[in-house]
């Protein structure tokens, strides 16, 4: 689900109400999706300029 919420948005660019729409939830669940997707993806590069690893 966060995956998606993440291509949707800042990928394919839909609004949040549409991306939330495609996946069939309420704006707020998905806002709380799209949240916890970027905060793993910060989590991922921040990882791996710490360890100096480029990102695959």
């Amino acid at each position: 689900p966060h995956r998606t919420a993440l291509v949707l948005r800042d990928v394919e660019g839909l609004s949040t109400r549409e991306a939330a729409r495609v996946v069939g939830v309420r704006e707020a669940a998905f806002k709380s999706r799209l949240h916890q997707a970027r905060m793993k993806v910060r989590a991922s590069v921040g990882d791996a300029a710490l360890a100096g690893t480029a990102l695959s």
